[in-house]
């Protein structure tokens, strides 16, 4: 991914769409000094009554690199806690 861009300031980059309903608390950052390179994600319902998330894709990550520019698509899998 590599950009940290956030035009609508809403604390997700750009490139990082989420697919969760409306009322989630929402925390993902890149940080490139960081070696591992990782995005870390924090999304929940921390409000009462709790939501859960629906079946299907959470996020879709747009990842790119410089030269030339290609676009890739990859599932991840996140545990359920």
């Amino acid at each position: 991914m590599g950009d940290p861009t956030d035009s609508d300031n809403d604390g997700v980059p750009d490139a990082v769409t989420l697919n969760i309903p409306a009322g989630f608390s929402v925390s993902v950052t890149f940080d490139f000094d960081d070696a591992a390179g990782e995005l870390d994600f924090f999304l929940g319902d921390i409000f009462p009554p709790l939501t859960t998330f629906p079946m299907g894709p959470v996020v879709d990550i747009l990842f790119t690199r410089a030269f030339p520019p290609v676009m890739l698509k990859h599932w991840l899998s996140f545990p359920v806690i």
